[in-house]
């Protein structure tokens, strides 16, 4: 089959990690892959030599200081012409923005596109705005499917586009030693948190937990991984909060799984998730985990008590007695991270990967 996947970007992030995945699974299976991305950046995550892959630079090369409907236009003509000229099957593309200039780029084509919803769309819906909101009633019904990552967000779908909507969780790949890489050593023992430091990742609730429990741990440690708008001010944060020594901000990185390998405790602070990746890397890692509850798919990732604990959002104070129940307790954290390591086969490439075929009808 010959497929046109587009996306924004291949930089770090959760819904770019997956878009890499499937691609390079369906090329590795023999389909033809094409892969538009709107800016001209390379891949931050490894890509199949055989996946075509087509920076279009729409983001800001070649626009110059237009007017923004001048650049909305020139960008929906050279988005439609990339994949009228990849001559696709089927297009599949990922995140609501993206979703909608693909859906009005493709009008008249005659083509099967598949959307994905990759966050939470009633959370995240004040960030793209009324404009995008509308626009994503308005096109959504046309999407010959729309992706969801859990149940709980189908409601929060435009009316007409929920009967058309399919759930497919994120791919969890097993863990990988790689033994070419050099060691990260990492202050132990210590709790980790991997994600974009941003506002609605929660870091900043996560820290002032973390200072709420270093008083009766102080040998514990806080690693952050990632970066973001918010990182100045999460630093400040640490430092006002007196655990600036025991929080390690380590930036965006490549070899995470390192980071899993030596973690002993793993956090989810945020305050909505579509399906968050890291959290199910660090469970598959065996790590114990404690998670916000928030909107999305974190009831049907975590169970609690069972493989893992949930916590309310946005809330330092019971993130903080989450936290403590394990720090103290070796026997609990070993229950539990070996419980969190079923992850793997509940969504595995193998099964996910089937979910998206019998979609697309290439099973």
């Amino acid at each position: 089959m010959r497929l046109t996947l587009v996306i924004t970007s291949l930089q770090a992030g959760g819904a770019e990690r997956v878009m890499c995945i499937l691609a390079n699974a369906w090329a590795g299976a023999g389909h033809s892959v094409t892969l538009l991305t709107f800016d001209n950046a390379p891949p931050f995550y490894p890509l199949d030599a055989s996946v075509r892959h087509f920076p279009l630079g729409l983001l800001h090369s070649g626009l110059g200081f237009s007017p923004r409907l001048r650049r909305a236009f020139v960008r929906h003509i050279r988005l439609r012409e990339a994949i009228r000229q990849s001559r696709p099957e089927a297009v599949i593309s990922f995140i609501e923005t993206t979703n909608i200039r693909t859906l009005l780029a493709c009008l008249g084509l005659g083509l099967s596109v598949v959307v994905s919803e990759r966050t939470h769309p009633a959370m995240h819906a004040h960030t793209v705005g009324p404009v995008w909101n509308a626009l994503r009633r308005l096109t959504y019904p046309l999407a010959k499917s729309v992706v969801i990552q859990s149940e709980a967000v189908r409601t929060c779908l435009p009316l007409g586009a929920r009967r058309n909507a399919v759930v497919i969780p994120n791919p969890v790949l097993s863990p990988v030693v790689d033994s070419v890489l050099p060691p990260i050593l990492l202050p132990r023992p210590c709790v980790l948190c991997v994600g974009r430091l941003s506002a609605e990742k929660g870091q900043d609730v996560l820290l002032k937990a973390f200072a709420l429990v270093q008083e009766r741990f102080p040998q514990w440690n806080l690693v952050l991984v990632g970066d973001g708008p918010a990182r100045a001010d999460l630093e400040q944060l640490a430092e006002r909060l007196g655990i600036k020594n025991a929080v390690v901000f380590a930036g965006k990185v490549r070899a995470v799984d390192q980071y899993y390998r030596q973690a002993d405790i793993y956090v989810c602070p945020s305050h909505y998730e579509g399906f968050p990746n890291a959290l199910c890397e660090a469970m598959a890692h065996g790590l114990p985990v404690v998670a916000t509850d928030a909107p999305g798919a974190m009831g049907e990732i975590v169970h609690h008590g069972v493989s893992g604990i949930l916590v309310p959002v946005a809330n330092p104070a019971a993130l903080a007695e989450g936290l403590g129940t394990l720090l103290g307790d070796v026997a609990r954290r070993n229950t539990l991270g070996q419980r969190a390591r079923s992850v793997a086969d509940r969504f595995s490439p193998r099964l996910v990967l089937k979910m998206w075929e019998k979609l697309l009808g290439v099973a």
